[in-house]
């Protein structure tokens, strides 16, 4: 214990105390694996810089913690209304609060005589992201509030308010659509730890989906809340998925799949839930989704893409299959070694090197070679790898059914339903609407309209027999919903029957589409 006192470091912390009050915050911050702490004192930005020395303390004495955790400077704001307003921002801009807070604050243990609106106009002027904090136990809708409506109107404008702060999920609902209905409000939800002790740490945790932990990072998440927040933590189903993929790049500056130095192999890390590829046009995101496709099922459908992809060298996935690792290697084929006249050589075809020899590009033959001579999979055992079946593997790790390339490629395109029916439902084939109207006799015309309810009701069941089958296998992954929705065009009787072009002479012989069109599938 003399040797802990004698290790206070004076120029952060007040006296013993203090010192081993922060440390033991530290670990219990350490040991509930948080990777994100913001801390929002009242009226004070002191302990931000006092928790982030305990943690370095901690983490230089024992490297056994999984995380290194980024402390966020904040603070929480008592302000003149009762309300507590709390303040999220970066480093950089501490100075700026600090400048506030001794401006504006009677002393740390009262708070400020500004108002709550007058707090929040300052941290939005500054880009500081704000929040009324536990605002489930305010008084603000009560009569003890004494604030006029013109304020609240103001202060729950939706320009005004992003985010809010509440101790309890379950409040949430009812805060919300108070929230909507008396001042057209719309705010994202932040759940106050505001713990007081060490063992409060451990509740109201929210998970946030992002890249390189930072205040950036932080921010991002915050502004993209549906995306990237959420107030429970996050189900793996199955757990299985990508974790990683690494590519080799060849010599010759060939290779367009680079790490950011432009000098490096490619490589990038995946999250067990939602993966978002954002960038400009020509930056990888269609080439990295392609080689993710190639090295898992083998499948390319045109040889230039064939040959690009060769540019780059051997290929190697980490999965996690049912809570187990695997490698995926595939090694691309170099082409310029050899004088080889086509790359089609590589892949099986003329390995006699005949002369004008005709090359036939086919993505099953592809597949096949490039699994049986280029593909391997280890199983990760305690940190060695093991040889094991690829096929078995394999075909449990991709659907070859759809990939997300080719969905973006048809979504927009009357090719949509061949993709759906060549890939996802397997080549079944819906039934074509295929009735017709005819009848010579008005008095007739209701029943038509009948059979055709019946038609309608045949055909839903058909089509949803064969969508069922495929979402069965689809469970949070994708799903085809098909609904019948009736959209009819007013019948101009006059038109049809005495018209220059009137069907009157030929009787009523008319297509469903000559009476009323219906919008009968939308996937």
């Amino acid at each position: 214990m003399d040797e802990l006192a004698s290790s206070v470091d004076d120029s952060f912390f007040v006296d013993f105390k203090e010192y081993i009050s922060y440390l033991f915050l530290a670990e219990s911050i350490l040991q509930n694996e948080l990777e994100i702490v913001v801390v929002t004192d009242h009226n004070t930005t002191k302990g931000v810089e006092k928790l982030q020395k305990a943690v370095s303390i901690l983490k230089a004495n024992n490297r056994n913690y999984k995380y290194h955790p980024h402390i966020l400077y904040g603070v929480e704001i008592s302000a003149a209304d009762k309300l507590h307003i709390v303040g999220i921002f970066d480093d950089n801009k501490k100075e700026v609060v600090n400048k506030w807070l001794d401006e504006n604050l009677l002393s740390t243990e009262e708070g400020s005589y500004q108002h709550s609106l007058t707090i929040m106009n300052f941290f939005n002027e500054n880009k500081i992201l704000n929040y009324i904090a536990h605002f489930n136990t305010s008084n603000i809708f009560t009569k003890k509030a004494q604030l006029s409506g013109a304020y609240k109107k103001s202060l729950f404008s939706p320009t005004q308010i992003k985010f809010m702060g509440v101790n309890k999920a379950e409040v949430i609902p009812g805060l919300f659509n108070k929230l909507l209905r008396d001042f057209s409000c719309r705010p994202n939800f932040i759940l106050d730890n505001d713990s007081h002790d060490i063992d409060g740490l451990d509740k109201n945790i929210m998970w946030f989906k992002g890249g390189k932990l930072s205040f950036q990072m932080f921010e991002e998440a915050l502004l993209d809340y549906e995306v990237s927040v959420s107030l429970e933590q996050p189900k793996i189903e199955g757990n299985s998925y990508i974790k990683g993929v690494y590519v080799e790049k060849r010599r010759g500056n060939r290779s367009f799949l680079l790490d950011k130095s432009k000098e490096k192999d490619f490589y990038i890390s995946f999250s067990p839930s939602l993966n978002c590829l954002i960038g400009g046009r020509g930056t990888g995101k269609s080439t990295l989704i392609d080689i993710l496709q190639f090295a898992l099922s083998q499948y390319c459908d045109k040889q230039s893409k064939l040959e690009f992809m060769c540019n780059h060298a051997n290929i190697f996935i980490l999965y996690v299959l049912d809570n187990v690792e695997y490698i995926i290697e595939v090694s691309l084929p170099e082409v310029l070694q050899e004088n080889k006249d086509n790359i089609l050589q590589y892949y099986g075809q003329n390995l006699e090197d005949k002369f004008s020899y005709h090359y036939i590009y086919n993505s099953l033959s592809i597949r096949e070679w490039t699994r049986s001579q280029y593909t391997n999979v280890y199983k990760v055992e305690s940190g060695k790898f093991k040889s094991i079946d690829k096929n078995k593997v394999l075909d449990k790790m991709f659907d070859r059914r759809y990939s997300v390339n080719e969905l973006v490629r048809t979504a927009d395109g009357e090719k949509i339903t061949e993709f759906i029916s060549d890939l996802m439902l397997k080549n079944k084939n819906l039934p074509n609407p295929n009735y017709g109207l005819r009848t010579q006799k008005l008095e007739s015309f209701v029943a038509k309209l009948n059979e055709l309810d019946e038609y309608r009701k045949q055909r839903k069941e058909s089509i949803l027999e064969i969508i069922d089958d495929f979402n069965k296998t689809q469970v949070g992954k994708l799903r085809i919903c098909y609904e019948q929705v009736d959209s009819w065009e007013e019948l101009r009787l006059e038109s049809v029957l005495f018209d220059s072009d009137s069907l009157l002479s030929s009787s009523f012989d008319m297509t469903l589409s000559q009476v009323f069109r219906v919008t009968n599938v939308e996937f």
